[in-house]
């Protein structure tokens, strides 16, 4: 009976977890996209004035670039979000 209550106690609340995983989701979805749409624009400019494959290969590099500079904001405010959490809990814990 009291592994019942142990494991009661710790289990994280379904709400946020569902608001973790739309919110991961819609990061996962902008990224993926700002990655895939400069390439899907650059096949288009290269068909439409015919250049063969210098739009694509543009808009692939800039889509690249485009994803990096997102996934690094996400770690900078992932770092900043657990130091925060981390400072929370030792000035109450202490």
């Amino acid at each position: 009976m009291l592994k019942a209550s142990v494991y009661l106690a710790v289990r994280p609340d379904p709400a946020e977890v569902l608001r973790s995983a739309v919110t991961w989701t819609y990061r996962v979805m902008s990224i993926s996209l700002s990655m895939a749409l400069p390439a899907v624009g650059g096949y288009w400019l290269d068909f439409k004035l015919e250049t063969g494959f210098v739009f694509i290969v543009l808009g692939a590099l800039g889509g690249f670039i485009l994803g990096l500079i997102q996934l690094l904001a996400i770690g900078k405010k992932a770092r900043q979000e657990k130091h925060r959490n981390d400072s929370n809990q030792q000035t109450t814990s202490g």
